[in-house]
């Protein structure tokens, strides 16, 4: 009885834990869940570390001692020492996230900054990291004494598009307004919005429109509006037959 309690306990009760790592087994590979990151970004790591793995029944952590640290640098800004969790008891796999805060920058000419920059956090999923537009981020563990195991990846602002939903349209048509541009997701864990500016030949004052992110990460906004042979008014924009209709968004 006194054995089935203990087993009981150790499952719903993990542990936190860092061990000196098993040498015959593989090194420690650093991933993240995509190759290039705009400048406001969040990047999910995971490490490959099964000789990491102290216990089948707890949840290990690894990067937190300062022995054998994880840290987590944008140019002269860094994390460190910035811990990592075992997704599941014995998978041997730690993962944590980061969110990149930029610098502080007015990105739509309001003369208000967008961004807060700052640098802190020791994981796994409370870190922020300041960066600026062409930074790489460097992701480093020293996975055994002396040996530090590194991965590096960029980050770069984008070149924004915007799109109509068709080539030509009728009086009365509805129109998706597409922008993508990811350099527009300045908090990667809300849903972000965009202004965009619409108007046609027959009415050069046209209207604005507010685009809503698709996703809290996607940097991909959409809006919809609808063509009129009446006056513009919301998300009406008034057309006649010949017109162009331009859109454009800072």
């Amino acid at each position: 009885m006194y054995e089935f309690v203990l087993g009981f306990f150790l499952i719903l009760a993990p542990v936190y834990a860092e061990s000196v790592p098993d040498y015959e087994k593989p090194f420690a590979p650093i991933f993240t869940d995509k190759p290039v990151y705009s400048w406001t970004d969040k990047i999910i790591i995971s490490i490959n570390a099964p000789s990491w793995n102290s216990s089948p029944n707890q949840i290990d952590s690894i990067g937190e001692s300062e022995s054998h640290p994880i840290k987590i640098s944008s140019g002269e800004n860094f994390l460190k020492p910035y811990r990592l969790t075992e997704t599941l008891s014995n998978s041997g796999i730690f993962s944590g996230e980061i969110i990149l805060t930029g610098f502080l920058h007015d990105v739509d000419g309001n003369r208000i900054f967008d961004t807060n920059p700052k640098t802190i956090g020791n994981g796994p999923t409370n870190g922020f990291l300041e960066t600026e537009n062409h930074d790489s981020i460097t992701i480093s563990f020293e996975f055994a004494d002396g040996i530090v195991l590194t991965e590096s990846i960029p980050i770069m602002w984008n070149m924004g598009t915007i799109q109509f939903s068709n080539d030509t349209f009728f009086v009365n048509d509805s129109i998706e307004i597409h922008v993508i541009d990811p350099d527009l997701n300045l908090n990667p864990e809300r849903i972000d919005t965009i202004n965009i500016e619409v108007f046609s030949d027959s009415d050069n004052a046209g209207i604005k429109v507010v685009a809503i992110e698709t996703s809290e990460r996607s940097g991909d906004f959409i809006t919809n509006i609808t063509l009129s042979k009446d006056t513009s008014s919301g998300n009406r924009l008034h057309a006649i037959p010949g017109d162009t209709i331009f859109a454009k968004y800072k």
